[in-house]
């Protein structure tokens, strides 16, 4: 057996929906949209700030690999890259090293940025990473939780304008 709730004003209703829906991509997606740009230029300003920190600064070329990218850009990334995926729900990756930035010396494509960042193996034994790309990240993580949280705040306000 079913319920079926009348309601007079559901045509109305439907029509409230879908204004302040309108209203929420306008407003708040906007908003969004600029305050997350914001924090990708952060974490990307940290990251290569923290690279110089960690001493990962020979040539520059690794520095100048530290990049933000669209998710769908970077495709299939080498073992060479170190990429950084925050939240499957933002479109953008953290990124250093690749074959198109090239280091001085030695006339090869940054293919170490893996290793510099998670740590390696050497003659001499093991090399302690230096996670300049994550630690950028964790750094920024109460920023990014702060954007969600007030982004939230203008979903909650413009629904309830109706």
């Amino acid at each position: 057996m079913a319920i079926i709730i009348e309601d007079p004003k559901s045509a109305q209703s439907k029509e409230d929906t879908i204004n302040a829906y309108k209203r929420l991509s306008k407003k708040a997606g906007g908003m969004l949209a600029v305050r997350l740009a914001q924090w990708w230029n952060k974490v990307l300003m940290d990251a290569k700030t923290l690279c110089l920190l960690y001493k990962c600064f020979d040539t520059g070329a690794l520095y100048d690999s530290i990049r933000v990218e669209a998710r769908d850009q970077v495709g299939q990334t080498t073992n060479f890259e170190k990429v950084i995926d925050v939240n499957p729900l933002l479109d953008r990756v953290l990124i250093a090293g690749g074959p198109e930035y090239i280091n001085r010396k030695t006339g090869m494509g940054v293919d170490y940025a893996q290793a510099v960042h998670d740590g390696h193996n050497s003659p001499h034994g093991f090399v302690a990473g230096r996670p300049f790309l994550s630690d950028a990240v964790t750094y920024n993580l109460t920023e990014l939780e702060k954007i969600f949280s007030e982004f939230g705040l203008a979903l909650d306000k413009e629904w309830l304008k109706d």
